[in-house]
């Protein structure tokens, strides 16, 4: 995450001020070690500081400062936003998703089995742009549900030192608590869990089973949240049109993903219609240097890498010569 605005930031000319999360003051102090292991850039162009929240109000209010980059929740960034505008200060937002993978009638179901799974297992369910509702036609749900509960299946979930292990924990006692909440409410209100839904008892960790939740509804407060573990959502849709109405009814618009054989009408839904900053057609979304990311609605605004990245953090100049 750091790498992602600091190298475009950097090369365009910016020094960079990297407040770090929390529980990761290593890492701050061993990425700005490294930035000044280059004999080519000066020292302290590149600078981690240990200091808390409510200290970093000063610092986005301080002249030098010219924009701030957030990455985090959408919470955490409407704050970040606030105090950017007060100070008239430039900044860009890569905050949550509750990214939607539509699989359609004529979708090569099993290639999106195993697609959406790979994906969002990455990282034990936590990252922003893996695949956390997976609208399904209604056609293809059983033999769908059937093939992700099989693959789920295979994820041994325990110590990452452990070459079998395919399933780490997550990243607090706080992050395993939300999920479990999220999760029970969402069985209250009507979900059928076919795989997992427990916390592991006994396990030294925060750890969460790879977990298979299906007959999720709009009505459902899970349906609009970003869930940060390693929880599949299955939804019914009657069609195309149903498909795209689901998935544009979050909150969220990071990233979304569209499985069909038909590349044409695959296109056609994410450019007139998916409301997401990345579409990726058979495939999962992933992020690549060469490409700008982005979201819209509640996922953010800004880009960060590609040409557009590169660009977030620079003045537009216009010189006229007669």
């Amino acid at each position: 995450q750091v790498f992602r605005f600091a190298i475009p930031a950097l090369v365009s000319g910016n020094g960079v001020l990297l407040k770090h999360a929390p529980q990761v003051p290593g890492c701050a102090l061993a990425l700005e070690s490294l930035f000044n292991q280059n004999p080519n850039m000066p020292t302290g162009l590149f600078q981690s500081l240990l200091i808390s929240h409510e200290n970093t109000k000063e610092v986005i209010q301080h002249p030098l400062v010219q924009g701030v980059s957030f990455t985090g929740s959408d919470g955490g960034g409407k704050e970040v936003a606030k105090l950017a505008g007060e100070a008239l200060k430039k900044v860009v937002l890569e905050l949550g998703g509750s990214d939607p993978y539509l699989i359609l009638e004529d979708a090569d179901w099993k290639l999106a089995a195993h697609t959406c799974v790979q994906a969002r297992m990455l990282n034990a369910g936590q990252s922003c742009i893996s695949p956390k509702r997976l609208i399904v036609h209604k056609d293809l749900k059983g033999p769908f549900e059937e093939k992700l509960r099989d693959i789920l299946s295979t994820y041994r979930c325990g110590d990452p030192g452990d070459e079998r292990t395919l399933l780490g924990p997550l990243a607090s006692r706080e992050a395993l608590k939300r999920v479990r909440v999220q999760v029970k409410h969402c069985v209250k209100e009507g979900g059928r869990v076919l795989l997992g839904g427990r916390a592991m008892e006994g396990e030294r960790g925060f750890y969460y089973p790879p977990t298979l939740i299906t007959d999720i509804t709009p009505q459902m407060g899970i349906f609009y949240q970003e869930v940060f573990g390693p929880v599949v959502l299955v939804i019914e849709a009657e069609n195309d049109e149903h498909a795209l109405q689901l998935a544009n009814m979050s909150p969220y618009g990071l990233g979304a993903g569209i499985f069909s054989r038909d590349v044409e009408k695959a296109e056609r839904l994410a450019c007139q219609g998916l409301q997401a900053g990345l579409v990726f057609i058979n495939r999962c979304v992933v992020s690549d240097p060469r490409l700008p990311f982005g979201g819209v609605k509640q996922s953010g605004f800004g880009n960060e890498l590609g040409q557009a990245g590169l660009k977030e953090f620079v003045n537009l100049k216009v010189i006229s010569l007669e």
